[in-house]
Formats: C-alpha cells, structure tokens, sequence
C-alpha cells in the first residue's frame, strides 16, 4: 500500500486550549487545530507508545497533515471570511465562541515549595466538548493526512497502522497539566473524493494542493496569487537531521479561509508550500 490521504475523526474528551500567543493575563483560544500542533501531539504520542525518546525514534511520518475543524453534526465547518466577518461553517467566529467555548481560571505552581506563584493568576478561554447546556451536541474535530499505513516503523519494526488506528489517544494543545486537551480518535478512513475540492487535494494519492477558490489551509506568505486574506505570524519548531536537533523558526503565512486563483503546492503542517 502507497501514501495516500485519509481523514481523520477526533472527539474531544476534555477542555481544549489552543494558544494564539501571549495576551497578558487573558489567553484566548484558536477555534481549530494547526496541522503543526496535531504533527507535534502525533509525533509525542508516538514515542509514547514506542517507549522511545525523540532522538530514538528518528522518523517523522506526520508531517503532511493539514489544520483540523471543528465537526458539527457530521459536518466539517470550514473557516471562510463573509463580509468581513470570520466563519466556521454556518456559524460566525462570535457565534461559535459563544456556544463552544468558555473561560477558566489558572495560576502557575512553584515546584520547589508546590504552592501558587504569586501574581500568577491568568484566565484562559477553552473549547468544549459538546455545547453549551446540550451535552448532545458534541464537538468533534476533522483533518487530512498523506500517509501510508503499511510503513514500517523501524524502531520495532511494526507497521504504522498499529499506532495510527481507532482509538488512539492523544493529548492536545496547552495547560494539559491542568487536564486539558485529551482527544480519541473515533475514525480514519480513505478521504472521499465528493470532498477532495473542500480540501483542495488534487488527487488521493499525491500531496498536491491545487487552490483556486477559498483556502482550507494556511498559505505561505511567498505564494503571490492570494486575492485576499489575512496574514498572521506563527512560531515553529523545525528538525534538521535526526528530530533530536530543533530551531524555531517564525513563519508568515495567510490564515485559512483565504482565496488564492491557481496556486499550486504541498501541504506541510496545516500550510501549502
């Protein structure tokens, strides 16, 4: 079996915070995943379940994975910009913050004496599970990776479909001291090709991204055919070498839900390059 897409099918199983960057005392939350924070719980996870270190492991499998959003009875909200306004699916960015988040209070722990830190109170806004007063209504998460199953691992010499399967567990985001961020993964199956154009894959078995229309991703700043958009700056982690060796890096791209004519490229951690 070669490298294809599948989509994978998360569901929340605690709070989710996903940091936007310092705002003082207040940190809001993303309301997706960054295909770069889903490589990194991924890759952790990985070790975990290998028992091995980072610099041990030296294999990177996940890299070619995009953005995951949020699924709303049975329907992935992708992010668009109507009138000006942020939308996820059929809901604004303020109805959804409304109905899917809300905010907690934390303070920061001295190890050596186990109390709080002084003047370290901070409030953070995070994701819910299902809505509010309707436990029914559950939030899940969506995303796509190019992956083979069949690959093995050389570590133990076991197929990656051992790991990556039903019911991995995996822990996202921020504050997961604090018991935020555990997610299952209820399914992965082969991407569908009546969805291909939502996610502008070309083709099921190449990471080819051909963009014209509103973008799923985010989308490298040197891309010059982007109508319009928003640019944002992101901090990440890159691994030259074996993954022991890592540099952080600062990334402008155009946020997804931005509209490009004719660009084509490779999706890396939520952004086509």
């Amino acid at each position: 079996m070669s490298k294809q897409w599948r989509r994978l099918t998360f569901k929340s199983l605690q709070l989710l915070h996903i940091g936007m960057g310092g705002y003082g005392v207040f940190s809001p939350t993303r309301l997706f995943i960054p295909g770069y924070t889903m490589w990194g719980a991924l890759i952790a996870a990985l070790g975990r379940f290998l028992g091995k270190t980072e610099s041990e492991l030296n294999l990177d499998p996940f890299v070619e994975i995009s953005n995951f959003y949020p699924v709303l009875n049975e329907k992935i909200c992708f992010p668009e910009y109507k009138d000006g306004a942020l939308f996820f699916g059929d809901m604004s960015e303020k109805e959804f913050r409304r109905d899917y988040t809300d905010t907690m209070l934390l303070t920061s722990i001295d190890p050596a004496s186990q109390a709080a830190r002084e003047t370290s109170l901070h409030e953070i806004e995070v994701l819910l599970p299902a809505r509010k007063g309707n436990a029914q209504n559950i939030l899940k998460w969506s995303g796509i990776i190019f992956v083979d199953l069949e690959e093995v691992i050389p570590v133990d010499n076991l197929r990656l479909s051992t790991y990556l399967k039903n019911g991995l567990m995996l822990q996202v985001g921020g504050e997961r001291t604090y018991g935020l961020g555990l997610l299952y993964l209820e399914e992965i199956k082969d991407l569908e090709s009546e969805i291909f154009v939502d996610w502008n894959v070309a083709h099921i078995t190449k990471n080819e991204i051909d963009l014209k229309g509103k973008s799923a991703h985010s989308v490298d700043i040197s891309q010059i055919d982007i109508i319009k958009g928003k640019i944002e700056t992101i901090n990440q982690i890159m691994k030259k070498g074996n993954l022991h060796s890592a540099q952080f890096f600062i990334s402008h791209v155009y946020a997804p839900g931005c509209v490009g004519e004719n660009i084509v490229g490779m999706l890396y951690k939520g952004i086509i390059r």
